[in-house]
């Protein structure tokens, strides 16, 4: 059986907007630093 896929948006940046609403759709988002925010 395969692992669930996580979508991610990468971004060098990212409006403050960006991380509400990706946790309301459960994307992950990644930054040239590591993960802002982890996907559901």
């Amino acid at each position: 059986m395969r692992e669930p896929i996580k979508p991610y948006a990468f971004g060098l940046m990212f409006y403050q907007e960006a991380d509400t609403t990706a946790r309301e759709h459960g994307i992950g988002l990644l930054t040239p630093f590591g993960e802002a925010v982890e996907p559901a």
